[in-house]
């Protein structure tokens, strides 16, 4: 009997549909297996759960068969701490059961800060660090010459903060800074001096420099310049100066003329 004409006899015909039978029953099986392992067609719609707690969140979240992953946290002053602050997929959107949702959180504690101020930085400069890191400050003056409108120190609780100390974001410290104490004085001659007679008297009028040379001076021959100029320049009718004022002073290795105009007296 040739292959074409078994296939057409009952018993081929019966065995051929036990096949097919077989084919679909794995088929409708494989399919409900599929669709209890992958959820298929079971949508949840996720809710608004930003403010809450994490536990809180979490507990909502656990209702609806989705697993809370914690990817982020971040500080806030204002925000309840240990909050959910972002979520993703955001609310609104539909998910799978049993797929992870992804929370970011604001921190229960807030991070350390290196304020990074040295004594003697100026002021404005030091408010503006302070700011950028998060924490707040009080201004204190003293009469300090040495340090007119720098920062003298930084105190937090009654403590000193050093330049490298952390200090929690959030924190409040005291910035001190330096002020005149309203002395005032007639304006130095340094004309000729160099610069190391011309600081010490300086310092001994309680006054501040800024040292500018014509060219970099080495260790060898920094003694050999001379000033040359200095603002405010010095005259008898030049208006008196505040301790802790910034005098400004030129030097050259090249013998410079003096300029005599204002160094005379005004005619009554």
């Amino acid at each position: 009997m040739s292959f074409f004409q078994y296939i057409k006899t009952k018993r081929a015909l019966k065995h051929l549909a036990y096949v097919l039978g077989i084919y679909v029953l794995l088929m409708l099986l494989s399919w409900f297996y599929l669709s209890w392992y992958t959820g298929h067609g079971e949508y949840v719609t996720i809710p608004d759960v930003r403010g809450k707690s994490l536990a809180e969140a979490t507990d909502i979240m656990d209702d609806l068969d989705l697993e809370v992953v914690v990817i982020d946290s971040v500080w806030s002053d204002t925000a309840a701490k240990g909050s959910v602050k972002e979520m993703s997929p955001s609310f609104g959107s539909t998910l799978k059961e049993g797929r992870e949702i992804y929370f970011t959180i604001y921190r229960l504690t807030p991070p350390m800060e290196i304020i990074n101020i040295k004594q003697g930085e100026y002021a404005d400069v030091a408010k503006v660090k302070l700011e950028n890191k998060g924490i707040a400050f009080d201004v204190e003056y003293q009469a300090n010459n040495n340090f007119v409108g720098n920062v003298i120190s930084i105190r937090c609780q009654g403590k000193e903060i050093g330049y490298n100390q952390p200090l929690a974001r959030g924190s409040r410290v005291k910035l001190v800074v330096g002020k005149s104490d309203g002395r005032t004085l007639q304006v130095p001659d340094l004309f000729g001096l160099t610069y190391i007679e011309a600081i010490r008297m300086l310092k001994s009028m309680d006054l501040q420099h800024q040292l500018f040379f014509d060219v970099n001076p080495t260790t060898t021959d920094s003694l050999e310049y001379k000033i040359c100029k200095q603002e405010p320049p010095f005259s008898p009718a030049s208006v008196p100066l505040s301790t802790g004022s910034i005098v400004d002073v030129y030097l050259s290795k090249t013998p410079c003329e003096r300029d005599t105009v204002g160094l005379s007296l005004p005619q009554p």
